[in-house]
């Protein structure tokens, strides 16, 4: 196996690990260290809980849509890893961006709906 292979998986495990860690530990409470934290998740206990669930079921999606994508490009785009730049990371890396910033937008979005119902 390559080094250019195993620096992808790597990413691909921090990738993963990341998410899933917040889906299987949810801070439990408002905190400062971890969690999905913006000023609507922190405004009561209630949007904290549904933000922290919310947030974490989306952005599980993420990282199996960065490895799919990984997986066609590597097998289909005849790509060479070992040329500069490195275009399955950096692709990998704008398409976890982009999931990420979806996953906020709709995190908010959903928050925004629950307040308005109060």
């Amino acid at each position: 196996m390559s080094k250019e292979i195993i620096s992808i998986l790597v990413f691909d495990f921090l990738i993963i690990l990341i998410p899933l860690l917040l889906y299987l530990f949810p801070p439990k409470e408002i905190n400062f260290m971890y969690g999905y934290r913006t000023k609507r998740s922190v405004k009561n206990i209630e949007n904290w809980r549904f933000s922290q669930k919310y947030f974490a079921k989306r952005w599980l999606f993420v990282p199996i849509i960065v490895i799919l994508t990984q997986i066609v490009l590597y097998f289909t785009a005849n790509i060479d890893l070992t040329k500069e730049p490195p275009l399955i990371p950096i692709i990998s890396i704008i398409e976890f961006f982009i999931g990420s910033v979806f996953c906020f937008l709709s995190t908010e979005n959903q928050l925004k709906q629950m307040n308005k119902e109060k």
